[in-house]
């Protein structure tokens, strides 16, 4: 176990050096997001990454009560760089990672993660994934979960559009209290 820390210290040092001295060797002036980790990163790639990104970005795929909202290990600004919920009641029978029992609850979900984030100071934004329903003989890598905005005809789940409203209605109010 020792090795392995080590060994994924030393990877992760290596790598996020190379990006951070490729930055200043370009003389890039643009913000380091990091490597957009999973949502269960190790404690040795949260500490090496801390000292090189300017963002750390992360995929939440969880439930919104079951994530540290503190992001504890992190001394940056937080991007979610993806989330979804899927559903199985109308459109796609795949509802990805992390399944809900309707498109209502889906959209309840969605909007209690980015309630969450804008409540969390680290927080400085949070993207869902994706745009559309993925196809039902999948993606190159066999994916075809119901996660879209979009069903595969182009048609808008209306409880993501109206749950979507709520929340860019109210984002100000919600990071201001």
């Amino acid at each position: 176990l020792a090795d392995c820390r080590e060994f994924a210290t030393s990877f992760a040092t290596a790598y996020y050096r190379a990006v951070a001295n490729a930055f200043n060797t370009t003389r890039c002036s643009g913000l380091y997001l990091g490597s957009r980790e999973s949502w269960q990163s190790t404690p040795e790639i949260l500490a090496v990454a801390n000292k090189y990104v300017d963002v750390y970005s992360i995929s939440v795929y969880e439930r919104p009560e079951n994530v540290n909202w503190t992001f504890p290990g992190i001394d940056k600004p937080v991007m979610i760089s993806e989330f979804s919920y899927g559903a199985t009641d109308r459109g796609m029978w795949n509802p990805g990672p992390i399944p809900t029992t309707s498109q209502a609850d889906r959209a309840e979900r969605m909007k209690e993660l980015f309630t969450r984030a804008l409540q969390s100071p680290k927080v400085v934004g949070a993207h869902w994934f994706q745009y559309g329903d993925q196809h039902v003989t999948g993606r190159f890598d066999s994916e075809n979960f119901n996660m879209g905005f979009l069903s595969v005809t182009d048609t808008p789940f209306p409880e993501m559009v109206a749950a979507s409203r709520q929340i860019g209605a109210n984002q100000y109010l919600i990071r201001g209290s």
